[in-house]
């Protein structure tokens, strides 16, 4: 189960192992394939290497951030989380945004 503003997503599984639930409000669809590694597009028969329940860990190896330079880490959060540091960001704050982030999706405690 998910859920986003109050509202909960109960998760189906299909014959082919997916959980899927259908997600009608826009802004909470935008929200939940904002976390690639957690929530994606269903279509059936696709072989599922992204976890489907949120909680779940993927299989990513997260870097020593800090030693990263911040062009290393603003390239490893776009690639690996999709998000963007903002230019404005120093290496401390982009390293506390991807810590952040990280935190919020269960990949860190």
């Amino acid at each position: 189960m998910a859920t986003i503003l109050g509202f909960a997503y109960t998760f189906e599984e299909q014959p082919d192992g997916a959980k899927v639930c259908d997600v009608n409000n826009g802004g909470h669809r935008e929200r939940m394939l904002s976390m690639p590694a957690f929530y994606r597009v269903y279509e059936p028969g696709q072989s599922s290497d992204v976890p489907a329940e949120p909680g779940t860990k993927p299989d990513v190896t997260i870097p020593d951030l800090a030693a990263m330079s911040l062009d290393a880490l603003r390239a490893w959060a776009k690639s690996t989380l999709r998000l963007k540091i903002k230019g404005t960001f120093g290496h401390a704050k982009a390293v506390q945004a991807v810590e952040h982030e990280l935190r919020g999706r269960g990949w860190i405690a």
